[in-house]
């Protein structure tokens, strides 16, 4: 996960300062990143939600107000 993070900062700065990139690489990286968040990252968040929030509202204090 934090590796697609980084990249996506990556191909932002890219879009910044296009100095010495080839556009048909960063859009070809934009695509490959898109494809993951609209995806992979999805299911990620949808995991969290079912599995780390009832934790979270169960052993911390204020956990009910921590995930409203």
């Amino acid at each position: 996960m934090l590796d697609k993070m980084q990249a996506l900062k990556d191909a932002v700065s890219c879009l910044l300062d296009p100095e010495g990139t080839d556009p048909r690489q960063l859009v070809e990286r934009l695509r490959g990143l898109n494809d993951y968040f609209a995806t992979h990252f999805a299911s990620h968040m949808e995991e969290e939600e079912t599995t780390l929030f009832p934790l979270l509202e169960q052993q911390e204090a204020g956990g009910p107000e921590l995930v409203a």
